[in-house]
């Protein structure tokens, strides 16, 4: 069998590759390299064999960072990002929830098809909008989904489903969960739904890295609010 693969360290110039055009890098100064890195919103790193977050501070004026299908095992090196709103580390080697925490901008953070034994909710961003762990071997543990909804108190979306009203009840669990909403319900959960624009319902049943183009191609290029951000991150 092949060798699996090596990681590689992020430079400059794997971004810059990404970002700009080799015409426009060709005329470039180091000072104009360094601005037009700051420069960055969207930093689409994805199916590079990236093996760590180290290079990364280089683009900490990012808004939406696509990490997904790579080598990553350790989320780090975030502590300068104050604009990020939107962070994908899909299918990647991440076996445990950290260096996160203190993005008070963070509304969407997709760390499905990982190695995620627990999630410790006290590594999580309180403001999340949306998360997904699903594809992790902590989905399966009995209260997970209760346990998620309980921290994260503005969490509309859970692994690519919708979080329902009566899931915030003061005696919720899982076991007791009805099988069917009524309509007073539905149409609570369609007017939150019209609120943000999310209606993905196909992410979690993608693989590897058919989720990972997935949640890329359907990134729009617009400047977003917080609504529309959270509409980009999960409309497919």
């Amino acid at each position: 069998p092949a060798p699996p693969p090596k990681p590689r360290r992020l430079t400059a110039q794997m971004i810059l590759e990404r970002c700009v055009s080799a015409k426009q890098r060709a005329s470039m100064s180091e000072d104009h390299v360094a601005d037009a890195l700051l420069a960055v919103k969207r930093l689409r790193l994805s199916d590079m064999r990236i093996g760590s977050l180290d290079g990364l501070e280089l683009c900490n004026g990012a808004t939406h960072l696509y990490l997904q299908h790579n080598l990553i095992s350790e989320i780090d090196g975030l502590e300068f990002f104050g604009k990020l709103e939107f962070l994908s580390l899909s299918d990647n080697k991440i076996s445990a929830i950290s260096g996160v925490r203190h993005l008070k901008t963070l509304q969407y953070l997709d760390l499905s098809f990982n190695q995620l034994i627990n999630a410790e909710t006290s590594e999580l961003p309180l403001q999340l909008l949306g998360l997904d762990l699903s594809m992790n071997p902590c989905t399966k543990q009995v209260g997970h989904r209760a346990k998620l909804i309980a921290a994260l108190p503005e969490l509309v979306r859970l692994d690519d489903v919708q979080v329902m009203k009566w899931e915030r009840g003061p005696d919720y669990t899982e076991e007791e969960a009805p099988d069917e909403v009524g309509a007073s319900e539905e149409a609570e959960v369609a007017a939150d739904s019209d609120e943000i624009r999310a209606t993905a319902t196909a992410a979690s049943g993608a693989q590897g890295s058919e989720h990972a183009s997935t949640v890329e191609e359907n990134d729009s290029a617009a400047s977003l609010d917080p609504a529309s951000l959270y509409d980009s991150a999960m409309k497919l």
